[in-house]
């Protein structure tokens, strides 16, 4: 398997545009005639979609936390098989930021440092002068005591593209305080201020990329800009190789497995059923492909449906998946959804849907699991920002509202079932994740989850479960035990 050469992109903060970066250097790269891949740390359902777009591929999710080793291996090999000319890594939020477990445990620079990947830093100089950037600057090519700098590990090689510029004098200053400081950092690149080139947001993070109509406009712009400013050559040379092997060792995961690899299919979660049927679109995107991945390679019969299309789940599906999304902006159309909806009632039911009364012919009752989004769909109703209240699924005891809802709830967890129920989930019984919502819990069921945050505190619980199916605002990306 050939290695690719590999590049992360990072920055001192969210908001200094990581992301578009990001993109902007991978759709210029397609228009050399390049092939490239994305990759995104950390748990984020929304910066990859921007990603996929540019990169013309799926972008697969790493994260160094949540994921055992095995996982990580697995998902650098699906990184690596398309035998591309560039693998482009976005971090997550700032370079030194990870669990808060008091050791930042998963940070970019400790994933980079431990893989010798080399580092684009992309630094806002936004009111501030050069000399004031190269200061702040100064702090993340050589941390003295910050944790999660990755102890014992020498420091990733680095570069530096500045953005933000407000005029040609200010990129001068800024060009000057950098060169000065640092005369062995490349500088790549020094950006103008572009208000237009912003990608917008709402609560839980970025727009969907699918709802941006003028998204391929926005990245030829973004490309433009970025290839008029930035040294092309000096980047493909500072974007050196990493052996695949290399990285597959050693990684630093913050979750203490004691799972052996059974061979090259062993990451994520183990496929639950043999026919799983996912939902799939605007309302529920919160999935991460290479979990697909890895149920098609265990020999898993995997389709997606469209709640918004008013499909319900195929009718010999034996495991119903609900990602979390956006159902509190979709609550009008998903409640008008009778197909969908009542597909869910009788997927439990054990009912195909052909026939009437005593001629509808019955099969075994498949399993349902929403998350987060998913979970609330499952549930009797959702209450919207405007106080409106929408009728879901009702297979499920949770009611919940947006009306009043405070700021989005985003930490790492580890997740815990009753042993006794580990058989019919996932084939464990514990699990690590994130929980990321903002929903007002009025009424909730029989707890599913007991959970604990990234220090190993217990944190509360989550989640219910009525028969076949279940749900949570946890969202699981691995197993921790094998049962």
């Amino acid at each position: 398997m050939r290695t690719p050469p590999l590049l992360m992109v990072a920055a001192q903060c969210s908001g200094v545009g990581k992301t578009l970066v990001a993109c902007a250097l991978l759709a210029l790269l397609r228009s050399k005639g390049k092939r490239v891949r994305a990759c995104k740390l950390g748990p984020d359902y929304l910066d990859p979609q921007f990603l996929s777009c540019a990169s013309g591929n799926a972008c697969l999710n790493l994260d160094a936390w949540a994921m055992r080793e095995e996982s990580q291996r697995g998902i650098w090999r699906l990184l690596c098989e398309d035998d591309a000319d560039l693998v482009v890594v976005e971090s997550a939020m700032g370079l030194f930021d990870g669990a808060r477990d008091g050791k930042n445990t998963g940070s970019a620079y400790a994933f980079a440092a431990r893989h010798a990947l080399p580092v684009l830093l992309l630094v806002s100089a936004k009111r501030c002068s050069g000399a004031s950037l190269a200061a702040s600057v100064q702090g993340f090519l050589r941390p003295a005591s910050v944790a999660g700098v990755g102890e014992g590990l020498s420091p990733p090689p680095f570069a530096l593209l500045a953005n933000d510029l407000a005029s040609e004098r200010h990129a001068r200053d800024v060009e000057q305080a950098l060169r000065c400081a640092f005369p062995d950092v490349p500088l790549l690149g020094l950006l103008p201020r572009e208000e237009a080139l912003v990608l917008p947001s709402r609560h839980l993070g970025l727009v969907q990329a699918e709802e941006i109509d003028a998204l391929e406009g926005l990245f030829s712009r973004a490309t433009t800009w970025l290839s008029e400013h930035i040294d092309f050559e000096a980047l493909r040379t500072f974007a050196s190789s990493a052996d695949v092997s290399a990285c597959s060792l050693g990684i630093s995961s913050g979750i203490s497995s004691g799972i052996s690899s059974d061979g090259v299919n062993d990451f994520l979660l183990p496929p639950p059923a043999q026919r799983i049927a996912i939902a799939r679109d605007r309302a529920f995107r919160f999935f991460y492909p290479a979990q697909a991945e890895r149920w098609r390679r265990c020999g898993a019969e995997v389709s997606f449906f469209s709640p918004l299309a008013d499909e319900p789940p195929p009718s010999d599906a034996e495991w119903i998946h609900l990602p979390g999304g956006y159902p509190e902006l979709n609550a009008g159309e998903l409640a008008s959804k009778g197909r969908f909806l009542q597909g869910l009632r009788e997927a439990v039911a054990g009912a195909d849907g052909k026939g009437k009364g005593k001629g509808k012919r019955k099969r075994a009752s498949a399993r349902l699991y929403g998350e987060c989004g998913g979970y609330i769909c499952l549930g009797k109703g959702l209450t919207d920002s405007d106080g409106v209240r929408h009728a879901m699924a009702d297979l499920l005891p949770l009611s919940v509202s947006y009306e009043h809802a405070g700021r989005s709830r985003l930490f790492y967890a580890t997740a815990m079932l009753p042993a006794s129920m580990s058989s019919s989930f996932f084939a464990s019984s514990r699990f690590s994740g994130h929980v990321f919502h903002k929903a007002i819990v009025e009424e909730e069921g029989e707890s599913l989850f007991s959970l604990c945050d990234a220090a190993g505190e217990p944190c509360g619980t989550t989640g219910t479960r009525l028969g076949n199916v279940f749900g949570s605002f946890f969202h699981a990306i691995d197993v921790i035990d094998a049962v």
